[in-house]
Parts: structure tokens; C-alpha cells; sequence
């Protein structure tokens, strides 16, 4: 298959998070080793097969998972990105500070739009009653939800993100980005115990157990590839049954009640941790049990860093093309790019010449190693 590159502006996550943990008696403390298999996990055979190393946030190593999950401990209160901060004060008062060049502070000032060189640095109130947030890597836009499960979101309707003039045919959608911005919030679904924010697609978590997800994912997110992206322009329906969902730029997961791991999404690098003839899985798809927790690209939840400052970049070190878990053996484990034995060959065209790219990758899910990165603010 033949691919171009194009340039997508993508200002990695500041966020050098932690997972959701808890103390109780009944949790199991995360291993810094993956020493041990699972019984629905087998290691590769091959010359890449060496058990890996990934880096994962200060204070990673030391969380305590409950085998008796409580969605509340995983809430997000302090959420910082390239180009802003979101945070959720003690009286449940959602602040943010940064760029609004997608509307996403709630500030309606359309000069702002588009406009990278304006910022706010003094916090402005975007909600009250709130009880965890989450946003678009690149900012586009802002979901956050309230006391009572009002799911919320506001910035930029790239595509029908923020459900403004979609297709009730679930056509493509191509709303550009800086073409249709909500500058005021939106109520976008009622009754939600969790959400999640990709770059451009959200998952969200009903009370009753019901995951919707809907949005856009491409197979391979620094190729413009020649497949169609999965699209979802009104929330689909993906599984029911569920406690906890995880969605990332690329790929998104679930753990059910009876803790079974399902995934979908980009499955170009196999993160979604099952051999598929196409780049996407486009419905829930059963990869693995007895796992307790999940995280799509980044071993990450709320930032350890509690400001932000204009025009920062961000030596970044744990966002991968893989998926990650943690299972009741106490061990994590991971699939995605960089393990096993299967090779993918790109050929990368441009202006003036052609070049091939061969990466490795593996659906298995294999024992890994996690390492301590630093925040390094530049």
C-alpha cells in the first residue's frame, strides 16, 4: 500500500499524569516488572522479542488499582496540553487558561479563532458543579462533566465533534477546523458516569454500562492513508456491560463488569491487539481478560504539573502507538508498534524522492517494563 506523508499540527500533552488508586485493602499494587505471563497473553518468538521498556509518569509505579473499580478515582481534575490548562477547583469550579483559538476556554471572542498568538494567562470560569474534565490533545475542544452526569462540550465542531450540522446518515462529515467553533458550552449527552477525549473523537461512559463513541480516527496518524477513516458522526453505540472506557487519538478501549478488555479504532500497528486485514476495527472487539485497567497510548490521567506557561513545547517521552494493561497477575503488558515480529513497509513520497519504511509490531498482548519519565517544560 502506497502512503504520503502530510504535516498534522500536533502539540503533544503536557500532561505527565497519573492513574486513578486507591488504598483499600482489596487493591493490587502495580508491579514494576512484567515477569509473568497471563493465561491470554503469550510472548513473541522473534529476533525483536526482548521484553521492552516504556516510560510511564512520576508516581506510575506507585498507584494501587482496586479489584472492586470505582469510576470516581479516575475523574480528571487537572488536565494541561501544549496549549492550555483545564483544572476543577475544590468547590467543583472548572478554570482554564491558555490559547481559545478553537473557542475551547468558553470565551466567546471570535478574533481569537484561529489565532495562535493570543492566550489568557489569568483563569477564566468555564463551568460550575463539575467533577472531571478531559480535552483534545491539540485543544480543539473541551469536555467536561457535571455533578448530576450532564456531559458537556465546547471549542471547535471539527466534523460534528461537538454534534453542530451533522449528517443524520452518518455520511462524512467535513467540517474543517476554525469553520463551526461553540463558543458557549453544549449539553451532549445526560445520565454519563465517565468521558474520554481523542483528538477528534470522543468516548463516553453511561451510567447504565452503555459505551458510545463516535468522532474520527485515521490509521496511521502521521500518514495520509489512502483507506477512508473510521468515522461515527452521531454517537454509536459500542458495548454494554461496561466500567471503565479509555479513548485515545487513535485507538479506544473498554473493561466490562466481568473485567474482559475490548478495543477499537487505528489497528495499523496492531494496538488494538488483534490480527485484522484492514487498518481499523470499527466495532468492539474482545482482545483479552482478567484486566484491570487500560490506557491508549499514554500511562496517564491527571498532570503532576499545575501550571502553564505561553509557547511551552514539551519534551514528551511516553505517547506510543500501543495500547496498555494492567491485569490481576500484577503485571503489565502491552502490543502496538515496536514489538513482535510483524513488519509493516510504508513508502513515504514527497517532493523530490521516495523512501521505505519498515516498522515492527505484534497483536500480542507481551510483558513490558516501565521506566520513570520527567517533565521537561522548554
Amino acid at each position: 500500500m502506497k502512503f504520503k506523508f502530510f504535516i498534522m499540527s500536533l502539540l503533544l500533552s503536557s500532561s505527565l499524569l497519573i492513574g486513578c488508586g486507591s488504598t483499600k485493602t482489596d487493591s493490587v499494587p502495580l508491579s514494576d516488572t512484567g515477569s509473568a505471563l497471563s493465561e491470554n497473553s503469550t510472548s513473541t518468538s522473534s529476533t525483536n522479542n526482548t521484553q521492552k521498556s516504556f516510560y510511564a509518569p512520576e508516581g506510575f509505579l506507585s498507584q494501587n488499582w482496586d479489584t472492586d473499580f470505582n469510576i470516581t478515582k479516575c475523574y480528571i481534575t487537572n488536565k494541561v496540553i501544549g496549549s492550555n490548562r483545564f483544572y476543577i477547583d475544590e468547590n467543583h469550579i472548572l478554570w482554564g487558561c491558555g490559547r481559545n483559538e478553537s473557542g475551547q476556554l468558553g470565551i466567546n471572542h471570535p478574533e481569537d479563532t484561529n489565532n495562535t498568538e493570543t492566550y489568557y494567562t489569568d483563569y477564566k470560569k468555564i463551568a460550575e458543579n463539575v467533577v472531571h474534565v478531559d480535552c483534545s490533545v491539540n485543544g480543539y475542544f473541551l469536555i467536561y462533566l457535571t455533578e448530576n452526569g450532564d456531559l458537556y462540550g465546547v471549542g471547535d465542531n471539527l466534523d460534528g465533534i461537538l454534534l453542530n450540522n451533522i449528517d443524520e446518515q452518518n455520511d462524512s462529515v467535513d467540517i474543517p477546523i476554525g469553520q463551526n467553533i461553540q463558543y458557549t458550552p453544549k449539553l451532549l449527552m445526560t445520565d454519563v458516569s465517565y468521558a474520554s477525549a481523542g483528538m477528534y473523537s470522543i468516548a463516553v461512559l453511561k451510567n447504565n454500562g452503555d459505551v458510545y463513541w463516535w468522532g474520527r480516527t485515521y490509521g496511521m496518524h502521521q500518514i495520509d492513508i489512502a483507506e477512508e477513516p473510521m468515522v461515527y458522526n452521531t454517537p454509536h453505540l459500542m458495548l454494554s456491560n461496561v466500567k471503565y472506557v479509555s479513548c485515545g487519538d487513535w485507538t479506544a478501549a473498554a473493561i466490562t463488569n466481568d473485567n474482559e478488555l475490548y478495543t477499537w479504532g487505528s489497528n495499523f500497528w496492531g494496538q488494538c491487539g488483534i490480527p485484522t486485514e484492514d487498518e481499523y476495527v470499527k466495532e468492539a472487539t474482545k482482545v483479552s481478560d482478567n484486566v484491570l485497567m487500560v490506557w491508549s497510548e499514554t500511562m496517564q490521567l491527571n498532570s503532576v504539573v499545575d501550571y502553564w506557561e505561553p509557547y511551552w513545547a514539551m519534551t514528551y517521552k511516553y505517547t506510543y502507538d500501543n495500547l496498555f494493561i494492567l491485569k490481576t497477575d500484577n503485571n503489565m503488558y502491552a502490543c502496538g508498534k515496536n514489538m513482535g515480529n510483524e513488519t509493516h513497509s510504508i513508502q513515504i513520497d514527497d517532493d523530490s524522492e521516495s523512501s521505505d519504511i519498515t516498522g515492527y509490531y505484534s497483536t500480542t498482548f507481551s510483558p513490558i517494563n516501565i521506566d520513570q519519565a520527567t517533565f521537561i517544560p522548554q
